[in-house]
């Protein structure tokens, strides 16, 4: 089968990344190397604008898991759960706010 490779709109990736330094802890993100693997993702993003991300756990797990996610001995870190639904809760956000601004803009 053939999977195109999944590449992040660079408009939309700045302003997720924004949101997502926002969040974090530290008030960074870690930009991580590109990988080859294939991903269903690709054919949504070469007709809408897209980002891919991963939502990172940390190495403090016990046991950590160092396993890809289709491994059988991944282990999720389940604490950063609520933090990957508030990002897609203040991405939804922050795109209203700012698809309002833009139809407030054309209205003038």
């Amino acid at each position: 089968d053939y999977y195109p490779p999944t590449v992040n709109d660079a408009e939309l990736f700045d302003f997720v990344t924004g949101v997502a330094e926002d969040l974090s802890i530290d008030g960074k993100m870690t930009i991580t190397d590109p990988t080859m693997g294939a991903e269903d993702f690709s054919f949504i993003a070469e007709t809408v604008p897209s980002v891919f991300l991963f939502l990172g756990q940390s190495d403090a797990m016990n046991p950590p898991s160092h396993y890809g996610l289709h491994h059988p001995h991944f282990a999720i870190d389940e604490e950063v759960l609520p933090l990957g639904s508030r990002l897609h809760v203040e991405l939804a956000l922050k795109t209203l706010e700012k698809l309002r601004r833009e139809q407030s803009c054309d209205e003038i």
